[in-house]
């Protein structure tokens, strides 16, 4: 018999690790990984987080032996620096990580090709299929980024209720989709800028070969994989994990640096932004505006101002704090969707932001904050003000 299988190997295999890489600090092990446990609970708990995340006690051996910067669980930008990276390729019905926390496969063989071909930490790149089930502007577009485990199993035990039910309308059939690997963190990629994938993977995507890679995945080439580091992403609340990163947007070779867990959230939130170029935006609230106000609107809209380096996530953050039903925010103007650079630093665009909002005090009705009530004249006044200044500030 092996002597590592001799009874007590693997809480020796676990040790080593923990005194050559975390200063042989178990608390050590839990902080970098985001695991809750403390004290006396670590201990017990410690197998069975392993084991969910790097899938058993050999591959969290084997993810340690290029140290903490080496591994892909926590240095996701270690996936991408090596001569051939595994970045799995696939098409979704939409991107939703707080429900739909996984990778997923109907041929259970192709999961498993995928686990003996990849280290844990590895990514997941999501496009939105062609499909009327997609929304309009996800189809063939790279919507969302994973970075999965190698804990595997059935699709519906890692699915919030949400999820579930959302698998069983789209897919009703009872073998489809049963295979998955659990995520441990989700980026959503912003759509004001996200990329065909016909551009985006040009290499490996085709439209032939749609079906196929929305079956059993591709695996990316190298230059295409090392273009997720100029994606524009965010974090995205994940169902059932523990790690996560700042709610920052930033760029992929930013995004994917080792990060502090923290906490997770499955409430509303609002993105933060790294400093640099940033538009100009109006949002508009759609339904009934008299309804939503408790009186007459008299024609005029409910808008939001603001600036950001990606109106449509602000939208998005936005519309989050919603519940479901008849409202939604929707971009009324934006620099960005008029073809316009954006303003170099934030400080621009924040000048820009104040002459909307003294504009809209006097022009509008105030509804706290950045909210106001305006007719389109107003609007379309404002707007201009506001680029006026902006530009100004930059020039």
């Amino acid at each position: 018999m092996n002597a590592r299988r001799e009874p007590g190997w693997d809480a020796k295999a676990i040790s080593a690790v923990i005194a050559q890489h975390y200063d042989g600090r178990l608390a050590n092990l839990f902080q970098a990984h985001g695991w809750p446990e403390r004290g006396q609970a670590m201990m017990p708990a410690q197998g069975q987080r392993i084991v969910s995340v790097y899938g058993s006690v050999e591959a969290f051996e084997r993810a340690h032996q290029d140290g903490l910067a080496g591994n892909q669980v926590l240095n996701p930008l270690a996936t991408l620096e090596g001569p051939d990276p595994k970045v799995v390729l696939t098409a979704y019905w939409g991107f939703t990580p707080e429900d739909w926390p996984c990778l997923t496969f109907t041929d259970e063989g192709r999961l498993r090709t995928i686990l003996a071909e990849t280290q844990p930490g590895f990514l997941g790149v999501v496009y939105g299929n062609n499909t009327a089930s997609v929304p309009k502007e996800m189809r063939g577009r790279v919507v969302g980024i994973y970075q999965l485990s190698h804990q595997t199993g059935d699709t519906e035990t890692f699915l919030s209720p949400a999820g579930l039910k959302r698998k069983h309308e789209v897919e009703p059939k009872a073998g489809s989709w049963n295979h998955a690997f659990r995520a441990l963190r989700a980026w959503q990629v912003a759509p004001d800028s996200a990329p065909l994938v016909s551009d985006f993977a040009n290499e490996t995507y085709a439209t032939e070969r749609g079906m196929a890679i929305s079956r059993f995945g591709a695996f990316l080439t190298r230059t295409e994989a090392r273009k997720i580091l100029d994606l524009e992403l965010v974090p995205r609340p994940l169902f059932g994990a523990e790690m996560t990163s700042d709610f920052v947007l930033e760029r992929g070779r930013d995004a994917l640096k080792p990060s502090r867990p923290g906490p997770v959230s499955q409430s509303a939130y609002m993105v933060r932004e790294a400093e640099g170029p940033k538009h100009l935006y109006i949002l508009q609230l759609e339904g009934n505006a008299d309804h939503f106000l408790g009186y007459a609107s008299e024609g005029r809209r409910i808008i939001k101002v603001g600036f950001s380096r990606s109106p449509a996530v602000r939208r998005d953050d936005h519309n989050r704090a919603l519940p479901a039903g008849a409202y939604r925010w929707r971009i009324l103007k934006s620099t960005l969707d008029e073809g316009l650079d954006p303003y170099p630093v934030a400080a621009h665009a924040k000048a820009g932001e104040q002459a909307m909002i003294s504009d809209l005090i006097h022009a509008g009705r105030p509804l706290g904050g950045e909210f106001f009530l305006a007719d389109d004249e107003a609007i379309e006044r404002t707007w201009a003000i506001g680029k006026n200044t902006a530009g100004s500030a930059s020039a």
